[in-house]
Protein backbone atom coordinates (compact mmCIF):
# COMPACT_ATOMS: atom_id res chain seq x y z
CA UNK A 1 0.00 0.00 0.00
CA UNK A 2 2.67 2.49 0.71
CA UNK A 3 4.16 1.85 -2.18
CA UNK A 4 1.18 2.30 -4.34
CA UNK A 5 0.51 5.51 -2.18
CA UNK A 6 4.45 6.49 -2.99
CA UNK A 7 3.58 5.78 -6.90
CA UNK A 8 0.09 7.89 -6.34
CA UNK A 9 2.34 10.93 -5.26
CA UNK A 10 5.17 10.60 -7.72
CA UNK A 11 2.57 10.87 -11.18
CA UNK A 12 0.81 14.09 -8.99
CA UNK A 13 4.00 15.82 -8.49
CA UNK A 14 4.70 14.76 -12.17
CA UNK A 15 1.16 16.45 -12.95
CA UNK A 16 2.25 19.21 -11.60
CA UNK A 17 5.37 19.85 -12.99
CA UNK A 18 3.81 18.87 -16.80
CA UNK A 19 0.86 21.71 -16.04
CA UNK A 20 3.83 24.14 -15.02
CA UNK A 21 5.77 23.51 -17.70
CA UNK A 22 2.83 23.73 -20.61
CA UNK A 23 1.96 27.32 -19.21
CA UNK A 24 5.16 28.56 -19.39
CA UNK A 25 5.14 27.44 -23.14
CA UNK A 26 1.78 28.60 -23.44
CA UNK A 27 1.49 31.72 -21.39
CA UNK A 28 2.58 33.74 -24.83
CA UNK A 29 0.42 31.56 -27.15
CA UNK A 30 -2.90 34.04 -26.48
CA UNK A 31 -0.82 36.65 -27.75
CA UNK A 32 -1.22 37.81 -31.84
CA UNK A 33 2.05 36.27 -33.77
CA UNK A 34 3.34 37.71 -36.71
CA UNK A 35 2.27 36.23 -39.86
CA UNK A 36 6.12 35.31 -40.67
CA UNK A 37 7.01 33.88 -37.67
CA UNK A 38 6.75 30.63 -38.28
CA UNK A 39 5.55 27.83 -40.62
CA UNK A 40 3.40 26.16 -38.49
CA UNK A 41 1.07 29.73 -38.14
CA UNK A 42 0.38 30.24 -41.91
CA UNK A 43 -0.85 26.52 -41.74
CA UNK A 44 -3.18 27.19 -38.21
CA UNK A 45 -0.75 24.55 -36.61
CA UNK A 46 -0.06 27.18 -34.09
CA UNK A 47 -3.72 27.52 -33.03
CA UNK A 48 -4.62 23.98 -33.46
CA UNK A 49 -1.43 23.39 -30.69
CA UNK A 50 -2.61 25.59 -28.50
CA UNK A 51 -6.41 24.45 -28.57
CA UNK A 52 -5.12 21.08 -28.02
CA UNK A 53 -2.50 22.07 -25.08
CA UNK A 54 -5.30 24.06 -23.89
CA UNK A 55 -7.75 21.08 -23.41
CA UNK A 56 -5.13 19.04 -22.03
CA UNK A 57 -5.29 21.21 -18.96
CA UNK A 58 -8.89 20.35 -18.69
CA UNK A 59 -8.18 16.77 -18.00
CA UNK A 60 -4.51 16.97 -17.18
CA UNK A 61 -2.56 13.35 -16.94
CA UNK A 62 -2.58 11.58 -13.34
CA UNK A 63 -4.90 11.43 -10.98
CA UNK A 64 -6.88 8.26 -12.69
CA UNK A 65 -10.12 7.73 -11.20
CA UNK A 66 -9.49 3.77 -12.01
CA UNK A 67 -6.05 3.85 -9.84
CA UNK A 68 -7.53 5.83 -6.84
CA UNK A 69 -10.75 3.45 -6.62
CA UNK A 70 -8.31 -0.06 -6.58
CA UNK A 71 -6.40 1.98 -3.97
CA UNK A 72 -9.37 2.54 -2.09
CA UNK A 73 -10.92 -0.99 -2.47
CA UNK A 74 -7.49 -2.43 -1.58
CA UNK A 75 -7.30 0.06 1.49
CA UNK A 76 -10.79 -0.82 2.55
CA UNK A 77 -9.64 -4.98 1.97
CA UNK A 78 -6.34 -4.92 4.00
CA UNK A 79 -8.18 -2.58 6.90
CA UNK A 80 -11.31 -5.63 7.17
CA UNK A 81 -9.01 -8.85 7.02
CA UNK A 82 -9.24 -10.39 10.05
CA UNK A 83 -6.34 -10.77 12.67
CA UNK A 84 -4.44 -13.64 12.69
CA UNK A 85 -2.12 -12.62 15.42
CA UNK A 86 0.03 -9.45 16.92
CA UNK A 87 3.70 -9.24 16.47
CA UNK A 88 4.79 -9.90 19.76
CA UNK A 89 8.58 -8.76 19.00
CA UNK A 90 10.86 -7.60 15.94
CA UNK A 91 14.30 -8.34 15.50
CA UNK A 92 15.66 -5.44 13.53
CA UNK A 93 19.04 -6.89 12.83
CA UNK A 94 18.01 -10.54 11.71
CA UNK A 95 14.57 -9.26 10.07
CA UNK A 96 12.54 -11.62 12.54
CA UNK A 97 8.91 -11.38 13.82
CA UNK A 98 7.43 -13.05 16.10
CA UNK A 99 3.67 -13.14 16.56
CA UNK A 100 0.88 -14.64 18.60
CA UNK A 101 -0.91 -17.33 16.61
CA UNK A 102 0.76 -21.13 16.41
CA UNK A 103 -0.38 -24.78 15.64
CA UNK A 104 -3.60 -24.03 17.82
CA UNK A 105 -4.63 -21.38 15.11
CA UNK A 106 -3.36 -23.52 12.03
CA UNK A 107 -0.33 -21.53 11.89
CA UNK A 108 2.57 -23.72 9.30
CA UNK A 109 5.74 -23.42 8.58
CA UNK A 110 6.04 -21.61 5.04
CA UNK A 111 2.85 -20.09 5.17
CA UNK A 112 3.35 -16.42 4.21
CA UNK A 113 1.30 -13.44 6.02
CA UNK A 114 1.30 -10.02 5.72
CA UNK A 115 2.25 -7.53 8.80
CA UNK A 116 -0.60 -4.75 8.85
CA UNK A 117 -1.13 -1.45 10.63
CA UNK A 118 -3.90 0.56 10.09
CA UNK A 119 -4.63 -0.24 6.73
CA UNK A 120 -0.88 0.06 5.42
CA UNK A 121 0.29 -3.11 4.96
CA UNK A 122 4.06 -3.10 6.06
CA UNK A 123 5.56 -5.73 4.42
CA UNK A 124 5.66 -10.05 4.26
CA UNK A 125 6.58 -12.76 6.50
CA UNK A 126 7.25 -16.55 5.80
CA UNK A 127 6.92 -18.70 8.73
CA UNK A 128 10.15 -20.52 10.40
CA UNK A 129 9.15 -22.14 13.41
CA UNK A 130 5.90 -22.41 14.83
CA UNK A 131 4.82 -23.77 18.38
CA UNK A 132 0.98 -23.98 20.30
CA UNK A 133 0.56 -20.23 20.88
CA UNK A 134 3.16 -18.45 18.82
CA UNK A 135 5.18 -18.40 15.48
CA UNK A 136 8.60 -16.90 14.39
CA UNK A 137 8.60 -15.67 10.85
CA UNK A 138 11.34 -13.96 8.65
CA UNK A 139 10.47 -10.94 6.47
CA UNK A 140 10.21 -11.61 3.02
CA UNK A 141 9.68 -8.16 1.64
CA UNK A 142 12.46 -6.68 -0.90
CA UNK A 143 12.60 -3.87 1.22
CA UNK A 144 13.26 -5.37 4.80
CA UNK A 145 16.94 -4.54 4.64
CA UNK A 146 15.98 -0.93 4.43
CA UNK A 147 16.27 1.90 7.01
CA UNK A 148 13.58 4.40 4.93
CA UNK A 149 10.84 1.57 5.23
CA UNK A 150 8.39 0.70 7.82
CA UNK A 151 9.17 -2.01 10.30
CA UNK A 152 7.00 -4.17 12.54
CA UNK A 153 6.27 -2.86 15.78
CA UNK A 154 4.84 -4.44 19.13
CA UNK A 155 1.21 -4.90 18.16
CA UNK A 156 0.87 -4.74 14.67
CA UNK A 157 -1.52 -7.60 13.26
CA UNK A 158 -1.10 -10.14 10.61
CA UNK A 159 -3.15 -10.82 7.99
CA UNK A 160 -4.11 -13.48 5.55
CA UNK A 161 -3.35 -11.06 2.44
CA UNK A 162 -2.07 -11.29 -1.08
CA UNK A 163 -1.59 -8.63 -3.82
Amino acid sequence: MAQLEKNLAEVKQQTEQTEKRFHEITRDMDEPRPPDSSPAATTGGDQKLSSSLKNSLQAPPGGNPEVTASITRLKKQVESSPSLGKVINYDRDWGLVTFGAGSKHGVKVGQRFAVRRGSDILGWVKVDEVHETMSIAHMVTKNAKSDMSLKPQVGDDLIQFEL
